[in-house]
């Protein structure tokens, strides 16, 4: 088992990536100096990871796994992240 995890939520992430992307990196102790966001990294590093830039992912839109999943996986999917995610307090 982890000593640490870290939970975050795809849709809040979409809305304020520079702020989680820096929450990652200290969260995975390489977090960015002062004059590394001066110096626009994070900006370059999230232009970088975009799904523009990464044409073998989907869209990465919100909501966007209901046109692509069947009623069958999507109820497996509920019911197991259901049940892992109630262990830690979160819902979805």
């Amino acid at each position: 088992m982890p000593e640490k995890v870290m939970f975050l939520k795809y849709e809040e992430a979409k809305m304020k990536p520079s702020f989680y992307l820096k929450k990652i990196a200290e969260f995975l102790g390489c977090g960015f100096s002062i004059e590394e966001e001066s110096n626009g990294m994070v900006d370059d590093l999230l232009n970088l990871c975009s799904f523009e830039n990464l044409a073998f992912f989907h869209r990465g839109q919100v909501g966007d796994w209901k046109n692509l999943l069947t009623t069958e996986m999507i109820e497996l999917l509920n019911t197991i992240t259901g049940n892992k995610l109630s262990k830690h307090g979160l819902s979805f």
